[in-house]
């Protein structure tokens, strides 16, 4: 699976030495320049990245396929998916931030839209860039739209720092309730169908976030999940996820499809 860092390879990347604050500065900067990549040094020390997969061009280029002949090698993966091997270790597993369980740091701002299709998910791990699939109760949060984290992060811990005060994650508008993680991606396995879908997470809470949820895959799988009695589905929040992830995440296949395969 080619490496995240390979944009650095294939488009300009400008580079914001100076910090800049999540809160409402990383969108302004993103909307002003739409058409170039940029990657923001930020007050967390965590470096974040946005307007990455903007066009076709910087998609084909890291396939290193031709532009023409890009919808013919999506359709082919969707046609031709491969099995993948999920790994115990990897460098993702160096970078760790341990938040403190929701169960001690109730949600002090739920759901305000009063939708029952809404989810609260709490952070107990929070592990940087991750290019293999995890099944567990961890969330990898960090950013934004078509934002993603290119930490360096080497054995961070903490067990009550609010997590926007460790990660850089977005207030795009004066008027959001929060900041917001809108390109993370929702890894989620119940028993043997896994899926990944990109899911909006509003942070309501210094260590939870809601994330709403509309009907089709994810929410089928809670739902037999809920026939079962079970109230809880292992996921994890995946950030900075190598071009082909982020591009099977986007894909409406059948329910029978693991996005993981078409992305292998």
């Amino acid at each position: 699976m080619v490496d995240f860092r390979r944009i650095f390879d294939i488009t300009d990347v400008h580079i914001f030495e100076e910090e800049t604050d999540p809160y409402l500065a990383v969108s302004r900067k993103l909307i002003e320049q739409p058409d170039m990549t940029m990657l923001f040094n930020t007050p967390q020390k965590i470096r974040l990245m946005g307007n990455v997969l903007r066009d076709r061009t910087i998609i084909s280029r890291y396939f290193e396929i031709p532009e023409s002949a890009l919808l013919d090698f999506l359709q082919k993966a969707i046609d031709q998916p491969c099995e993948y091997d999920i790994l115990q270790n990897g460098h993702v597993m160096e970078n760790i931030l341990d938040i403190l369980p929701a169960s001690n740091n109730p949600p002090d701002n739920p759901d305000k839209s009063g939708n029952s299709n809404t989810s609260t998910t709490s952070n107990h791990t929070t592990r940087g860039t991750q290019d293999t699939p995890s099944t567990s109760n961890t969330s990898n949060t960090s950013n934004t739209s078509n934002t993603s984290n290119t930490s360096n992060m080497s054995s961070i811990s903490s067990t009550s720092a609010p997590i926007t005060d460790m990660l850089p994650i977005p207030t795009y508008f004066p008027t959001d309730g929060g900041p917001y993680i809108t390109s993370g991606i929702v890894s989620a396995r119940w028993k043997d169908k896994v899926n990944i879908s990109y899911h909006r997470i509003m942070i309501t809470s210094p260590y939870a976030g809601t994330i709403r949820i509309v009907e089709r895959d994810l929410h089928r799988m809670l739902s037999r999940a809920a026939e079962e009695g079970l109230s809880e589905l292992p996921v994890a929040i995946i950030i900075g996820a190598p071009f082909s992830v982020l591009l099977a995440a986007a894909m409406s296949v059948d329910y029978s499809l693991d996005e993981f395969m078409i992305a292998s």
